[in-house]
């Protein structure tokens, strides 16, 4: 499995993820890792990346497709932000 980044730097504690670290559970979990897998990559809690998870899942065709969408989870975000 090819790593993006270097996993050497810890995640700090109560920032938000980077658009960078969104692309990364994206394609971990379109790769099907599991959230800790994930987690250990980028640095974070697993709980973090299970609540990004659910934050930027979008429905596709009509509802019948669910997926994670970088996009969508950095969208919410700054929505949350404001």
């Amino acid at each position: 499995m090819d790593q993006i980044h270097s996993t050497t730097e810890q995640h700090a504690k109560g920032k938000h993820l980077t658009y960078d670290e969104r692309m990364i559970i994206q394609i971990r979990h379109k790769e099907g890792c599991s959230p800790n897998h994930i987690a250990a990559e980028i640095g974070c809690a697993p709980n973090t990346v299970r609540n990004e998870l659910r934050r930027g899942t979008i429905d596709l065709y009509n509802g019948h497709v669910q997926r994670y969408k970088a996009k969508q989870g950095q969208q919410v975000c700054e929505q949350i932000r404001m």
